[in-house]
């Protein structure tokens, strides 16, 4: 009788996870350790406006407000040259 509710659930569950999987590499991302000035110019030069850890709202939201999203590969690369 609740297996129906505990499918739809799971359902919605898997749906919000696929949604989320294109951020993911935004968010490790712009969490790695090893950046530096440098690289915050380099990615603040793609967005075409300030992004830094010290930001009033260094947030998922705000990064996906400023398009963040359609500079990843640029990011992905200062962010994997910054890790090593």
């Amino acid at each position: 009788k609740k297996l129906p509710a505990v499918l739809a659930i799971a359902e919605q569950i898997r749906k919000e996870l696929e949604d989320f999987k294109p951020f993911v590499p935004l968010v490790v991302g712009m969490r790695t350790e090893g950046l530096q000035d440098r690289h915050w110019q380099a990615i603040s030069t793609a967005a075409g406006a300030e992004v830094k850890p010290t930001m009033e709202s260094f947030v998922l939201h705000t990064f996906i407000e400023m398009q963040l999203l359609d500079h990843i590969d640029l990011i992905a690369q200062v962010t994997d040259h910054a890790a090593k």
